[in-house]
């Protein structure tokens, strides 16, 4: 089946794509954003026989992608590998295997909506350069769009905190602030009648939280990540030490995202004026735990906004927010 348009978020963590499955009806699929060197060995090549699971080489070497490498990885007890740092493709010397491994996942993952038809728009998101690291994601685009080109689709951008409002805040005319809180990165937009009008991204989010927590408690970093990620864990009522540090951390990410936030509100000239409250939209994996929005309430209590708030609420849908924000993009 031939689709007009699809979305696709390609996330540190994971790759999302969101695309229409007829009217009013939108289909959503995943893929973990990790890849995994096959040892080249009788046992190995034995297993992935009997999995059938799907492979392929790079310079004679074997390799699995996505999903399947997570759970082979799991059962030779060997360390994944990650194409993406701090929300971009990590393509650098030490890991030249990066772009192939992003090609061979997005176009795997584009193949469940079917081809691009003759029109074919592939709206995608993309983080906002960063405000607290020296980085910024243009090669990142290019990569992306080239692949996309590769595969019959037209690429076209959407910031990533834009693509959580586009998404989530119809009903608003698209007027809000937006917070999509990923593995690598933290990306925020304030939108304007679906005018992004500040959009920045921070290298303080889910893998910041596990690293600092683990740092401070000496323990490894899957073990913060296993706690931050346990569904009985509340950011309002942490019980351990271990909960009581990780949800310091989730405040400081949050306070530290909303003061920029507030930082822009103050210093732009010529930004529109909000005259009525706006709502402030969370998503994103790093979102999922209990607790998160009371805690947004908590810190924005505290900072004398210059923008005043109607409600904090979390995206219907926080893993695929941005992916169907890039859809909307995309059929607009």
């Amino acid at each position: 089946m031939a689709h007009a348009a699809v979305g696709l978020d390609v996330g540190t963590g994971q790759i999302k794509m969101a695309y229409s499955a007829g009217k009013d009806s939108v289909k959503t699929a995943s893929m973990r954003n990790v890849f995994y060197e096959i040892p080249q060995d009788d046992t190995s090549k034995e297993m992935l026989k009997r999995l059938k699971a799907p492979i392929f080489e790079i310079n004679n070497r074997i390799f699995l992608a996505g999903n399947d490498a997570f759970d082979l990885a799991k059962i030779f007890g060997k360390e994944l590998r990650r194409p993406m740092q701090a929300g971009v493709i990590n393509a650098s010397s030490e890991n030249q295997d990066a772009v192939p491994m992003i090609g061979t996942m997005v176009e795997r993952l584009m193949k469940e909506a079917g081809e691009p038809g003759a029109d074919g728009v592939c709206g995608y998101s993309c983080p906002a350069d960063p405000v607290d690291v020296e980085l910024d994601s243009i090669l990142h685009r290019t990569l992306i769009e080239s692949k996309l080109k590769q595969l019959g689709w037209k690429p076209k951008m959407t910031w990533e905190g834009h693509g959580v409002i586009l998404s989530e805040l119809e009903q608003e005319d698209f007027t809000g602030i937006g917070f999509s809180l990923g593995a690598g990165m933290q990306n925020v937009c304030c939108s304007f009648k679906g005018m992004p009008v500040i959009y920045f991204s921070s290298c303080r989010s889910g893998d910041w939280i596990d690293q600092k927590a683990a740092s401070r408690l000496k323990i490894a970093t899957p073990r913060a990540t296993s706690i931050k990620e346990d569904p009985n864990f509340d950011l309002r009522d942490p019980k351990t030490l271990e909960e009581i540090t990780i949800a310091a951390y989730y405040k400081d990410v949050i306070r530290y995202a909303l003061e920029h936030v507030k930082r822009r509100l103050m210093d732009g000239k010529d930004l529109p004026r909000f005259n009525d409250p706006v709502v402030v939209v969370v998503s994103g994996g790093t979102a999922k735990v209990k607790g998160v929005i009371e805690i947004f309430q908590e810190v924005f209590g505290q900072l004398q906004f210059p923008v005043k708030v109607k409600e904090f609420r979390l995206a219907k849908d926080p893993i695929f927010a941005a992916a169907r924000g890039a859809l909307v993009n995309a059929m607009l």
